[in-house]
């Protein structure tokens, strides 16, 4: 009867051990388990101790820095990454980050996105540290070209700007000889002349008019994009604008029995906010294309309240009419509805360009109502002394 006691002690030990061993056993396999994962990945993964000693490496990290892992389980991550000083300081005393690098000399540059997160025990405490390299260099690549891609495009726009405003200024001073010394020949100062003549300097003036008008237009756009119109804004009679904008295009209107009108609202503004010049531009474009596009009816403009932050500048007609799929396109440079060589309307294109440009410069927004048959309302919104943010137009 002694021995029992002892043999139930032997019995409860024995399972006790087995118990522990099998404990141990799924310790090291859930982490071996864990690091063979870890091993498998094409990342470069290294395992630090509290000493910040190498305890493991996968491939992945054996690969980037070219070494065998015999040679290096052991020793300090210092002389491991020794040739790599950038990368050594992102690590120092540091136990989680995630940060972009550059490192430079195994196979050229190359660029990581490197994890740093601490590694936990079994008692959740941290015994070391995981170093995760995932090469981005591809992706950082690709970012850098588009980059390269989009300074060039900005350096090819500027050298573009700089050269319309230079041929445009050269411009200007033979076209403007043509003209004075044309109209100093129509008058008759050169000498009598016949009627055949007049004729021909007619036809030579409208031209030269012409010209003259699309190479002010080259150089107000060149202007606005190379950031060189500068803005004095105040208030100002807007009745007085239309007036001067409906003096200056009423022959041409006529010419097309178009009428020019203002608009008929009790809520039409006498005196606005704003950048008297660039208004006159804006106003004189908008008419200048309605009566280009318009083989009938009235063109009429106004100035009208939005709220007290913002008002209206308005030009209406009864012309064609605009695609919806073209809203967008006619206020890019250079651009028509139809652009082909034989289209009926001349010009470069560029006034609702300027329109569009001088509007946004001007802290406004531009909205077009337009369909086909029905003739086209342009709405230009813009500040007012002490505007807020700019609201949608409905």
């Amino acid at each position: 009867m002694n021995g029992y006691p002892v043999f139930v002690s032997l019995i409860l030990f024995i399972s006790l051990l087995f118990v522990l061993g099998i404990a141990i056993f799924s310790w090291r396999r859930l982490h071996v388990g864990r690091w063979a994962y870890l091993y498998a990945l094409q990342d470069g993964i290294i395992a630090l101790d509290m000493k910040d000693r190498v305890v493991a490496m996968n491939p992945g990290a054996q690969a980037i820095f070219e070494v065998q892992l015999a040679d290096v389980i052991g020793k300090m991550i210092d002389d491991l990454l020794i040739n790599w000083p950038d990368l050594l300081d992102n690590l120092k005393d540091v136990w989680e980050t995630e940060t972009e690098i550059r490192m430079e000399g195994v196979v050229g540059d190359r660029y990581f996105e490197l994890q740093i997160s601490p590694l936990l025990n079994s008692r959740k405490r941290v015994n070391g540290r995981l170093i995760t390299l995932h090469d981005i260099s591809s992706y950082k690549e690709t970012e850098i070209a588009l980059t390269e891609a989009r300074d060039q495009a900005l350096e090819t726009s500027r050298v573009k700007t700089e050269l319309l405003a230079r041929v445009s200024h050269e411009l200007r001073t033979p076209l403007n000889v043509i003209l004075g010394f044309s109209e100093m020949i129509q008058l008759g100062i050169a000498g009598h002349i016949n009627e055949k003549q007049y004729e021909t300097l007619d036809k030579i003036l409208e031209s030269t008019h012409f010209l003259t008008d699309q190479v002010n237009d080259l150089l107000n756009l060149s202007s606005i994009e190379a950031g060189m119109t500068k803005l004095h804004s105040h208030k100002f009679s807007i009745a007085e604008v239309i007036d001067e904008v409906i003096e200056k295009y009423l022959e041409e209107a006529e010419n097309k029995s178009l009428q020019l009108a203002k608009i008929d609202s009790e809520q039409l503004l006498e005196m606005v906010y704003g950048d008297r010049d660039g208004v006159v531009q804006i106003l004189a474009n908008l008419v200048g294309n309605a009566i280009k596009f318009s083989n009938k009816g009235i063109i009429r403009m106004g100035a009208l309240a939005f709220d007290d932050d913002f008002w209206v500048l308005q030009v209406s007609d009864e012309g064609p009419g605009i695609p919806a799929e073209a809203h967008e396109l006619i206020f890019e440079p250079f651009r028509q509805i139809d652009g082909s060589m034989t289209r009926i309307h001349g010009g470069t294109g560029l006034g609702l360009a300027i329109v569009k440009q001088m509007t946004q410069l001007m802290g406004g927004t531009i909205q077009l109502e337009s369909d086909i048959g029905e003739g086209s309302t342009f709405n230009v919104l813009l500040p007012n002394e002490a505007a807020g943010q700019l609201p949608l137009l409905t």
